[in-house]
């Protein structure tokens, strides 16, 4: 066999072994039912954080619609399905309550909706086991400047950050 023949096999070999032990994950954003319309838009940017710190640890990544059912966050199931048709290994869920009202920053210009509750959870798919849940204290989110789109978006940083901690130490046999 050719030597580039030979080299064009083992990369093929090397490549599917590594697509099958990669870890998939699927990211379901849920907010609150009364929340106004330009939560929709600080949603968006939490997602889009959340989808680069992952693609960017080398994760395989899909990602649901925006949900408007935040009631439906506390079953232990939520997610799972979509995930599990996805063929994803883990689900990450998070959960934005957002204040009613739409508030408006005249200084910047912005209008915004109020971030009252953050809280997300990292589900195994498989097993349907939480691996870890966190409601975060939104106050220890250190902005110098008040945006609240570049508050979501570190935000978004810190939920990848702490949820890809908490995914590596379960593969390594840590938790659960």
């Amino acid at each position: 066999m050719h030597p580039r023949k030979i080299t064009l096999v083992i990369l093929v070999m090397i490549s599917t072994a590594f697509v099958l032990t990669a870890q998939t994950v699927t990211i379901t954003i849920v907010q609150n039912k009364n929340a106004p319309d330009t939560a929709l838009g600080m949603s968006r940017v939490m997602e889009d954080d959340l989808l680069g710190v992952y693609y960017d640890s080398g994760m395989i990544v899909t990602t649901t619609d925006i949900a408007f059912d935040g009631n439906n966050y506390r079953d232990k199931n939520y997610g799972v399905k979509a995930a599990a048709h996805g063929m994803s290994d883990y689900v990450l869920v998070v959960y934005m309550q957002y204040g009613q009202a739409e508030k408006t920053n005249t200084e910047l210009g912005l209008k915004y909706a109020e971030l009252k509750k953050a809280t997300w959870k990292l589900v195994h798919v498989r097993d349907i086991i939480i691996i870890e849940e966190q409601k975060l204290d939104l106050s220890a989110v250190p902005i110098k400047e008040f945006d609240p789109y570049k508050q979501i978006s570190m935000l978004g940083e810190l939920i990848a950050r702490d949820s890809l901690q908490a995914m590596r130490d379960t593969v390594k046999g840590e938790k659960n």
